[in-house]
């Protein structure tokens, strides 16, 4: 073996291990975001996980005021990040907007211990009921502000950070990310919890806060080995423009026949974009309806914090000598996704790829819609023994959170299948959403994609605060939903929520069996252009032949012309 080959493997090999090593410096950076998710979603969850029994027994709001102010505030905190995606991309950067939203997270969940505390203990002195109120919603909105920011900019630039490394890298990313997310709610509905409904909510709200410190501190740390890429303009406001031009050039221009309206925008049709710009934004043509009929699904998720919160108050919390927090349930749906994102990453998906292929995104996405309407039917289901119990056995009188509930002596732990199932369906559907919206979009589009997929989560949050209206409008006089749930047929809702994320399903299914995923229109531009090549290798091979048979065909003319003339010539009529 000579000393040159030697060299050469040598060679390669270092190569070999500072491109591995690079690669993982590149994936434990990107690690600490989130890091930073997993702190802000404890302080997100300790403020929603109770915020219906705050608002009712501290607040002294009635119970459709409380979980209309419950799901006003997610919703928000999904209307808020194309607008904090479109201050990052044009003014300060996602780093910074990062940085700012956390301190404003910060900020706001430091108004809520203020509303809590009861300020009796260091003096004579009171904070009246409306003062509390002014202090929770002020912090309650500076919160869903800061949500928006974080939730705009964190996923954008983690997976940046591990771009270069490769596809599976971008996955493991998104599914760690949301593993590290999931860690901050379990921690929020279980010691948390306890702690607001069993000690006082002033302690509750203060820990959340000091925890968002600690991340911050994590975070500015790791700034110097951040990937940060500096504004350069709002995808968002570039696309607007691009529609905007493209509807005014279609209507100052004399119609032409194109395959969309967008075209217009283009500068061989009169407008000022390149194809690139258009086609990128015509790409949101396919991904909008995906996660438009998603948003069916987001109703039905907006049921935990709320339908699912009542349901709890008014079963047996008790284990033993210990209660239970009735939002702890939730511990359950963050549980199946610690246990289930590591099964499928490092288990399941790998067998699939070595046997079969792994499910397209599109699918596991669907999959989502049944583990959630399998969820809602178990709810129905529940919901009706319960009251059969309170029935035939009587109902107990059970104190949560301060006030009197009158509980079935069913365990609250039956509650458990029904929060597991939407815990699967969670790690199909927003992991895969994620994922998705990474993966389509193209590089200009990120941002803009992103944002789309958390507004239909806000819209579906609002979408059921306003189902539960049509519900009451419609069943007033004998109400599926009153304020005492035990008076109503709170398992009729159920049922409801069970058939329209079927119905989402159908349309789900519709639209995904139309989308085109972006390896496959590289793939096809590729075989476009390969066969457009091999076509016009054709034409000029069969130019060059027919050039060839005209210069042939040319020559014979010339030749029988020449022998015409002579025969005609009177020279060689008189020798003939």
């Amino acid at each position: 073996m000579s000393r040159s080959f030697i060299e050469s493997k040598t060679y390669q090999s270092i190569k070999e291990d500072e491109v591995r090593k690079r690669d993982t410096n590149a994936i434990f950076i990107a690690l600490r975001i989130p890091l930073l998710e997993l702190c802000e979603r404890l302080t997100f969850h300790s403020i929603a996980s109770n915020l219906v029994m705050f608002c009712t027994n501290h607040l002294k709001f009635d119970s459709v005021d409380a979980v209309t102010i419950s799901l006003i505030f997610t919703g928000t905190c999904y209307l808020v990040p194309p607008i904090a995606g479109w201050i990052a991309d044009s003014y300060i950067g996602q780093y910074n907007a990062l940085l700012a939203s956390a301190l404003l997270h910060m900020l706001g969940t430091f108004f809520l211990p203020a509303a809590a505390f009861y300020y009796t203990r260091l003096g004579p002195y009171e904070m009246p009921l409306d003062g509390r109120r002014a202090y929770f919603l002020i912090g309650i909105f500076l919160v869903a502000i800061a949500t928006g920011g974080v939730k705009a900019n964190c996923t954008p630039f983690g997976a940046r950070q591990v771009e270069h490394v490769g596809t599976h890298a971008i996955q493991t990313f998104f599914a760690w990310y949301y593993w590290c997310m999931t860690i901050g709610c379990i921690i929020a509905y279980t010691l948390m919890v306890y702690i607001q409904q069993e000690v006082n909510f002033a302690l509750g709200y203060l820990i959340p806060g000091l925890t968002m410190m600690l991340a911050i501190t994590f975070f500015i740390t790791a700034r110097k080995k951040f990937i940060v890429i500096p504004p350069k303009g709002s995808q968002i406001a570039a696309t607007c423009k691009i529609i905007y031009e493209a509807l005014c050039n279609k209507y100052k221009q004399v119609p032409l026949d194109l395959p969309s309206f967008l075209d217009y925008a283009k500068i061989h049709y009169g407008g000022s974009r390149t194809e690139q710009e258009v086609e990128d934004v015509k790409m949101l043509g396919g991904v909008f309806p995906i996660f438009l009929t998603g948003m069916i699904y987001w109703t039905i998720f907006a049921q935990t914090n709320s339908s699912y919160l009542l349901q709890a108050e008014r079963m047996n919390l008790h284990l033993g000598s210990f209660t239970l927090p009735a939002a702890s349930l939730h511990i359950f749906i963050y549980g199946g996704v610690i246990l289930l994102i590591p099964l499928l990453d490092r288990v399941i998906y790998p067998l699939l790829d070595s046997f079969w292929r792994r499910p397209t995104p599109l699918i596991r996405m669907g999959l989502g819609f049944l583990f959630a309407s399998a969820s809602a039917i178990i709810a129905g289901i529940l919901e009706y023994h319960r009251k059969i119990d309170i029935k035939e056995n009587g109902a107990t009188v059970q104190v949560v959170g301060g006030e009197n509930f009158y509980a079935s002596q069913l365990s609250v732990l039956y509650q458990v299948p029904q929060f597991l199932l939407f815990g699967m369906s969670l790690v199909f559907m927003e992991v895969t959403s994620l994922e998705f919206a990474f993966r389509e979009a193209p590089l200009s589009m990120k941002a803009v994609v992103t944002g789309i997929f958390l507004i239909t989560i806000g819209l579906g949050q609002y979408l059921s605060s306003l189902l539960l209206i049509i519900v009451n409008a419609v069943t007033a006089n004998d109400p599926w939903y009153p304020d005492e749930i035990n008076d109503g047929y709170l398992d009729y809702f159920f049922y409801l929520l069970a058939g329209l994320i079927i119905v989402g399903l159908i349309i789900f299914t519709v639209v995904a069996r139309r989308y085109e995923y972006a390896s496959d229109r590289h793939n096809n531009s590729v075989k476009e252009l390969d066969t457009k090549e091999s076509d016009d290798e054709s034409i000029s091979s069969d130019i060059g032949l027919l050039q060839q048979q005209t210069t042939t065909t040319a020559d014979e003319r010339r030749t029988l012309l020449q022998r015409t003339e002579r025969y005609d010539s009177p020279d060689t009529c008189t020798e003939f």
